[in-house]
C-alpha cells in the first residue's frame, strides 16, 4: 500500500505543473452568500446579518473535500454605507485553502431603498497549503516528499462589484482576484506544483415575487467564468413564509442538483439543510453532498401595535364631555386644546354677568383610516398595491418624527366621519384604525 501511494504521488508531482483554485465556494446556499463573491452585496434588510455554513462533498469517499464559511454584514437602513467580511476554508486531498475577506459597499441611496445602485470593494488574504495526509501513511517520513508537499504560501488580492436593484429585480456583476497571484507550493526536478489565483468574473440576477406580505418567492441565476474551468451556472428557486418555513431547489447544469429547506427556530435565527446529488454516476455511487446553514438577523416589527381602546369609536349613548383641567381668569384648558374666551366686566349698577358657554374643541389635523405602519417604504408599497387590487384608494403617509410610512385608505376632517367610514367598510383581510395626523 505504501509503494502504491508513493507511486501515485510521484506521478502527480511529475505531471501536475499547476493547480487552479476556485475562489468562490461551491455552496448550494449561494442565495445567502452573494456577499462572498460580490462586495457590493454587503448589505441586508436587517442592520446585522451573520451566516454560517458547512459542506461535505461525496460522503462515501474517505478524505473527500470539506468546506466551511462564515460571513457577516452591517448595513443600517438609514445609511448609504455597509461593512462586512467572511472567512472561507476548503480542505481537499493534497491542497488546503483559506481566504479571509473584508468588504465595503456604498449606495447612491440608503441601503434599503429601491431603484438603488451600490458599489463595492474587497480585500482578500489568501493562504494555500499542501499536505500529505490524504496520500502518504502516517508512518511515512521520507524527507523528500515531506519537504515537497508540506508548504504554505500566502497572497493578497482584490475584488470589486456593482449591483442595481428596484423593488422586485436585482442585478449584480463582480470581478475577483484582480492581481491573479501565483504560488509555488511544491517543486521537483521534473517540474513545479503551482497554485494559481486567476481572474474570476461572476454575476447574478434575482427576482422577487410577493403573493402576500409574509410570503416571498425568489428565483436566482448565478454565473461564474474562470480561466481553464468550465462556466459555472447555478439556478436557485426559494420560497419562504417569513418567520416560519422556507424551502427550494438548486440546479447546476451538467454537474448536480439538490433540494433544500429549513425553518426559523427563533424569531431571529433560521436554519437550513441541502441534499445534493451529482449527475456523474461514478460520484453518485460514492455518496452525495450535504450542506448545513444557520443565519442570524435581528427581527424587527414593521407594523405599529394597535391600541383598540384609543381608536375604538365611542358608544352612541355616551357623549364624551370635555374634561376641564384648570381655569385661570378667562383661559380654559380642555385636554390638548387651548381656548381663550372674552368675558365682559360687570357694570357698577348692575346685573350679574352671564354664564360663559362651554368651549368647543378644535383640531389642526386630519383623521386617517390606517391599515399598516412600515419601516421599509418598499413593504408599504406592496400593501398599497394589494389594497388597490381590492378596490381601495390607498396612499402612503410618511410619519413626521421617524423614517416610517403609514398606509391609509382615506382621510376625514373629523373623527366621527372617520369612525363612521371604518364601521361601514369592514374587511376581514385587513385591520383598520383611526389616527389623527397633524
Amino acid at each position: 500500500m505504501k509503494l502504491i501511494r508513493i507511486s501515485i504521488l510521484a506521478v502527480v508531482c511529475s505531471l501536475s505543473h499547476s493547480a487552479i483554485a476556485q475562489q468562490t465556494p461551491l455552496f448550494g446556499f449561494n442565495s445567502y452568500l452573494l456577499n462572498v463573491s460580490n462586495p457590493s452585496m454587503t448589505r441586508t434588510v436587517s442592520p446585522v446579518n451573520v451566516t454560517l455554513a458547512g459542506r461535505k462533498y461525496w460522503t462515501g469517499i474517505q478524505g473527500s473535500p470539506e468546506a466551511f464559511i462564515g460571513s457577516f454584514s452591517m448595513s443600517p437602513s438609514q445609511y448609504k454605507s455597509a461593512f462586512g467580511g467572511f472567512f472561507w476554508a476548503e480542505k481537499a486531498p493534497m491542497m488546503n485553502k483559506q481566504v479571509m475577506g473584508l468588504n465595503y459597499a456604498y449606495a447612491i441611496k440608503n441601503m434599503d431603498e429601491s431603484n438603488n445602485l451600490r458599489f463595492g470593494a474587497g480585500l482578500d488574504f489568501i493562504s494555500v497549503s499542501s499536505n500529505t495526509s490524504s496520500i502518504l501513511t502516517p508512518d511515512y517520513n521520507d524527507p523528500f516528499y515531506t519537504a515537497l508537499l508540506n508548504n504554505t504560501r500566502s497572497s493578497v488580492d482584490f475584488r470589486t462589484g456593482v449591483t442595481w436593484n428596484n423593488e422586485l429585480l436585482e442585478i449584480g456583476v463582480a470581478m475577483q482576484q484582480l492581481i491573479q497571484s501565483k504560488n509555488t507550493v511544491g517543486e521537483t526536478i521534473n517540474g513545479k506544483l503551482v497554485f494559481n489565483n486567476p481572474l474570476i468574473t461572476n454575476g447574478h440576477v434575482k427576482y422577487t415575487i410577493a403573493p402576500s406580505e409574509d410570503v416571498k418567492i425568489t428565483p436566482l441565476v448565478f454565473w461564474q467564468v474562470q480561466n481553464a474551468i468550465p462556466v459555472r451556472v447555478d439556478i436557485n428557486v426559494l420560497a419562504e413564509k417569513t418567520g416560519k418555513l422556507w424551502g427550494g431547489a438548486w440546479l447546476r447544469p451538467k454537474s448536480g442538483y439538490g433540494v433544500m429547506g429549513g425553518l426559523w427556530v427563533l424569531p431571529d435565527v433560521k436554519v437550513g439543510y441541502m441534499y445534493e446529488k451529482s449527475f456523474f454516476k461514478g460520484l453518485t455511487k460514492l455518496g452525495n453532498s450535504h450542506e448545513l446553514m444557520v443565519s442570524y438577523s435581528p427581527a424587527k416589527k414593521d407594523k405599529e401595535e394597535i391600541d383598540t381602546d384609543k381608536y375604538e369609536a365611542p358608544k352612541p349613548a355616551e357623549k364624551p364631555m370635555p374634561k376641564i383641567i384648570r381655569v385661570r381668569d378667562t383661559i380654559v384648558i380642555v385636554k390638548e386644546t387651548r381656548v381663550i374666551e372674552t368675558v365682559k366686566e360687570p357694570s357698577k349698577s348692575s346685573t350679574p354677568p352671564t354664564k360663559p358657554t362651554s368651549p368647543k374643541a378644535t383640531t389642526t389635523g386630519y383623521f386617517y383610516i390606517i391599515t399598516g405602519l412600515y419601516s421599509l417604504e418598499s413593504n408599504a408599497k406592496l400593501l398599497v398595491k394589494k389594497l388597490e387590487a381590492d378596490g381601495y384608494k390607498a396612499s402612503l403617509i410618511k410619519k413626521p418624527d421617524t423614517e416610517q410610512f403609514y398606509v391609509s385608505v382615506g382621510s376625514f376632517k373629523t373623527s366621527e366621519e372617520a369612525q363612521q367610514y371604518k364601521s361601514s367598510h369592514p374587511n376581514p383581510k385587513y385591520t383598520f384604525w383611526v389616527k389623527e395626523i397633524k
